[in-house]
């Protein structure tokens, strides 16, 4: 469970986030809209603790979250955001890259396990061996989100992920998202696709969290 209470952001001395609160548990899903700037993106920084908050806390499993185990936490979330970052590499290699690390090197998954996503979001198999750079911004955005997908997080945080793919892929992308039925999902965006699957749907308007239909 992921509880956020009364959470404040100032930024140059604007406030940003004012007393946003909520309560997700697994298989939860919350998307985000608003206008440019309103706060969305700080909000998922928030919760990864990479914003100062003024005020407010958050409880991962009914435990504060704090500076001696907030590395911990973190451990427990995915964030995908909206532009691929750069990679040196093959796809594989891409794919690959979060077990490199201490604490995932025992969760790498088994070659059919990324093949099937790879067919989940419309990539051939054949595209592990292509250079990461030469794919397309929209190929990248996908392998990334497989890549992400793959380390299984109890907590997925999505910033705009689907804007730069066409309808079929956003179908494809939140059709396998929506798959997990354990996993807390909180994705920025604006596409309609994730409404008609009748998900927790909020705006923050002025640094408050809004339910959509009550602006």
């Amino acid at each position: 469970m992921l509880r956020v209470s009364d959470l404040k952001v100032v930024k140059s001395n604007k406030s940003i986030l004012d007393g946003i609160s909520f309560t997700l548990n697994p298989g939860d899903r919350m998307i985000l809209s608003g206008e440019s700037g309103s706060g969305k993106s700080t909000l998922i920084r928030s919760l990864l603790l990479f914003e100062s908050l003024i005020a407010g806390e958050i409880r991962w499993q009914d435990e504060l979250v704090v500076s001696r185990n907030v590395q911990e936490y973190r451990k427990h979330f995915v964030y995908v955001g909206q532009r691929p970052p750069a990679f040196d590499g093959s796809v594989s290699d891409y794919i690959q890259l979060p077990y490199s690390f201490r604490f995932n090197c025992s969760e790498m998954p088994s070659e059919q396990k990324i093949y099937d996503a790879l067919s989940r979001f419309d990539l051939s198999e054949d595209v592990l061996n292509q250079s990461y750079s030469a794919l397309s911004g929209g190929e990248q955005q996908r392998v990334t989100l497989i890549q992400g997908l793959l380390l299984d997080r109890p907590v997925l945080l999505l910033d705009e992920v689907t804007s730069s793919l066409d309808p079929a892929n956003v179908n494809r992308v939140v059709d396998s998202i929506l798959e997990d039925t354990k996993q807390i999902v909180i994705s920025v965006s604006h596409q309609d696709r994730w409404q008609k699957a009748g998900v927790l749907s909020y705006a923050i308007r002025e640094g408050k969290l809004i339910p959509k239909g009550s602006e």
